[in-house]
Order: structure tokens, then C-alpha cells, then sequence
């Protein structure tokens, strides 16, 4: 059902009628996470951050385990879009969290890249204070 979004069908439609699409399909099929995942892409796309951050929150609660990294990581995207640099680092550690408890991955890229962000990101907040 999922592929029947005119978006995916390959015509090209503004941002807003692709919000249109993934809220239709979230209302037909409320408990479908992928549907909530790319409704909150589209509001992100449209600078909608509050409302993005619900929808990947709820995308994420809903996916089975173990869960991809995708949804924290565009909530990390977006907090530190908003400046909220403890937020961002908090949704990195759930990266991390999801690699070690999820996916039995503690060390590699996978878990390195997260890393590497929450230093960033706390050095950015230093810098700022």
C-alpha cells in the first residue's frame, strides 16, 4: 500500500502534496511505522521540526527490533537545527544504544560515526556558551 503514493508512482508533486500522501497513509494505516517515518521526513522537509520529531518518535516506538538508527538520527539532525545541542547528543547516545543492545554492535563505523557526532556536538556547545 505503501507504493501507491503518487510520490512513489514517480510523478512529481510539491512538498506539501507529499504531506498530503503520507498523512493519508497514517490515518489508513495508523500502525504501519515506515508510513509515520516518511510522514515525519516530509514535515522535516517542510521545516515542521516539532511535528517531524512526534512522527519519528512514534515511527520509532512502533518498529520491531532491531530498529534501524534512522529516526534518532534525523531527530539528532533537527535538534541541533533548533540549537538544542543536548538533545542532538541524546538522540546520537540512542544511535549508539540501538547498535550495542539491538544489533549486538559495539565498536566499528556503525557506532563510531555516533561517537564522533557527540564529540562534535559537545565541543559545539562550549563554544557557544
Amino acid at each position: 500500500y505503501l507504493c501507491l503514493c503518487p510520490v512513489c508512482l514517480g510523478q512529481f508533486l510539491d512538498t506539501g502534496i507529499y504531506l498530503d500522501c503520507w498523512k493519508s497513509m497514517t490515518d489508513k494505516e495508523p500502525e504501519s511505522w515506515m508510513a509515520w517515518f516518511c510522514r515525519a521526513d516530509s514535515l522535516a522537509k517542510l521545516a515542521r521540526y516539532d511535528e517531524a520529531t512526534a512522527c519519528y518518535e512514534k515511527a520509532l516506538e512502533m518498529q520491531p527490533k532491531p530498529r534501524f538508527c534512522d529516526m534518532p538520527e534525523a531527530m539528532a539532525q533537527i535538534s541541533e537545527i533548533q540549537g538544542n545541542y543536548a538533545r542532538a547528543i541524546a538522540m546520537r547516545e540512542r544511535c549508539v544504544t540501538i547498535c550495542q543492545e539491538e544489533w549486538n554492535i559495539t565498536e566499528g563505523e556503525a557506532v563510531d560515526l555516533h561517537r564522533r557526532e557527540i564529540q562534535r556536538l559537545r565541543e559545539r556547545m562550549v563554544r557557544e556558551q
